[in-house]
């Protein structure tokens, strides 16, 4: 466990996996500090952390979290299941240059197609292609 600093509580690092805490309350009160404003800090971490806090989470803050340069923030944003990706955003996500992004797009509960399931089961990572079969073998 490592702090943050700037009043933020600790990150904790284990297996690979970042666990991110809310900082504040104020986070929690979308009126006190703009949803849109927390997806446009510059610090990586911050804006994962924000789309993990953000109570309304909007389609067009699903957008503006997908296209976010920083694998992480795409990562999270994918974890939010309650906003449906439109199938554009799950192709790109599917397409993703970063493995934990497309792993994390195949569990999401948008049906895929087999065309999509195929490439994923085909795919450089290993990671992905389990997942991929995974998901084939859930939806038999």
């Amino acid at each position: 466990i490592s702090p943050t600093g700037r009043g933020r509580h600790p990150i904790a690092v284990t297996s690979g996996f970042l666990f991110l805490y809310s900082r504040s309350q104020s986070m929690l009160d979308d009126s006190k500090s703009g949803p849109e404003l927390d997806l446009m800090h510059p610090d990586p971490l911050h804006r994962a952390e924000a789309v993990h806090t953000i109570r309304n989470f909007t389609p067009s803050l699903m957008e503006a979290a997908l296209t976010d340069p920083t694998p992480l923030v795409r990562v999270a944003a994918l974890w939010r299941m309650h906003v449906r990706l439109t199938v554009a955003q799950l192709e790109r996500a599917l397409t993703d240059p970063d493995p934990g992004v497309r792993m994390r797009a195949i569990f999401r509960p948008e049906t895929l197609t087999i065309a999509q399931l195929k490439r994923a089961m085909s795919d450089a990572n290993g990671l992905v292609q389990q997942a991929a079969i995974i998901k084939r073998m859930r939806n038999r």
